[in-house]
């Protein structure tokens, strides 16, 4: 949205630059332009903590569907765990998790994942 602004910017400026045969306006519209194209690359080069999490939801989801043993257990934090609604650990750490599964002690108990430390997916 803020390199379409600048670039919109940038084409005004530049016509009234022409228009006018202000130097001053077509040094701006440059200006804006550099402005939105470093923009758009530091787009490319810095992760946000938000793009790191939806890339990583979507992992899980891909290795839950269809479910994959492996896949799943490798995006398992080391020290990943799963507790009931109330709090009870059922499973602690990864390779506890991958080798037994999620079976809890009922069907019917709702359980979190842990995923590293205070990251917790209901």
């Amino acid at each position: 949205m803020l390199i379409a602004v600048l670039l919109i910017t940038a084409v005004a400026l530049f016509w009234h630059g022409l228009q006018r045969a202000d130097k001053k306006a077509r040094r701006a519209a440059a200006i804006a332009v550099v402005i939105a194209g470093l923009i758009w690359l530091t787009s490319f080069l810095v992760t946000t903590p938000r793009e790191t999490l939806v890339r990583q939801t979507r992992e899980v989801v891909h290795a839950t569907a269809p479910f994959s043993q492996a896949k799943f257990t490798k995006l398992l934090d080391e020290h990943a765990g799963v507790i009931s609604s109330e709090g009870a650990i059922w499973m602690q750490g990864r390779d506890a998790i991958g080798m037994r599964g999620f079976e809890g002690p009922t069907s019917s108990v709702e359980a979190s994942l842990i995923f590293g430390e205070g990251r917790t997916i209901l």
